[in-house]
């Protein structure tokens, strides 16, 4: 997740010492432990506010938020469901999350002030709000197939497919969507059919011109804040041996000058 002050937040899995959320400048410099999973439990899914202090995290199933200066730790949601991936609206009023387990299953906005919650789409995951707060994409399933990019309003009224990864011939499905900052684009990731792998692709905001940005392997993109490059990490099942796999990479928002950004 990059972060509005310059910061990226990651998951980190080396060792049981150093497994956890770090932090890091987005040149990749200065990378530091921020939440170790042996000694602050295991959380997940980092998504920055707006402003830049807090993070929304998963842990447990639960939707918690911490300041970056971890003076404080907030739980927001409670209960037997299982709630993941948060995302803060650009408003920092409401969070966006999906549920995995229990019913009904989908992605859901809660007010953080009232703690009322909404359903707003069955069956979809990872969440993401566009800029203006009026839209979110998800990953989800919709007109039968494997999970789609979808766009769909905050009262879940109106919902539009905006990338079909059965038209491309990959049967795996698409995930982990984002907005571009000025709203404009989405970028994500979607599985290829030969290989399995992962690549990152980017799709206009209303399904046109969708463009495959990798091709050994991308998870998990995020869009830096002027919307000029995408954080991505390097990943492939098929080609373990590669230079730089399993590390965070950057690349321009066209998949153009890919380089290494942890080692």
């Amino acid at each position: 997740a990059w972060g509005p002050a310059g910061l990226i937040a990651y998951g980190h899995g080396r060792t049981t010492d150093s497994s956890g959320i770090w932090l890091m400048n987005e040149d990749g410099t200065n990378q530091r432990p921020f939440l170790i999973s042996a000694i602050d439990g295991i959380f997940y899914a980092p998504d920055w506010s707006p402003d830049g202090r807090w993070l929304a995290l998963g842990k447990d199933g639960q939707i918690y938020k911490i300041t970056v200066t971890k003076d404080s730790l907030v739980q927001l949601t409670w209960g037997e469901e299982k709630r993941y991936s948060p995302s803060w609206a650009p408003d920092m009023k409401r969070i966006a999350y999906a549920t995995h387990v229990g019913e009904p299953r989908g992605v859901w906005i809660m007010n953080l002030k009232t703690g009322e919650t909404k359903l707003i789409i069955r069956y979809s995951y990872n969440p993401d709000w566009s800029p203006a707060g009026d839209k979110l994409v998800v990953s989800g399933y919709a007109e039968g197939g494997g999970r789609k990019i979808i766009v769909v309003d905050t009262l879940g009224v109106r919902k539009q497919v905006i990338f079909d990864p059965d038209r491309f011939g990959y049967d795996y499905g698409a995930d982990h969507p984002s907005f571009s900052p000025d709203g404009k684009k989405v970028v994500f990731q979607t599985n290829n059919t030969e290989t399995k792998d992962a690549q990152v692709w980017v799709v206009n905001v209303d399904g046109r011109k969708p463009r495959q940005l990798t091709s050994r392997g991308g998870l998990e993109p995020s869009w830096s804040p002027d919307g000029r490059k995408i954080v991505y990490v390097r990943f492939s099942y098929y080609r373990p041996e590669q230079p730089g796999n399993g590390k965070l990479w950057i690349m321009d928002a066209d998949g153009k000058n890919k380089r290494q950004l942890t080692f």
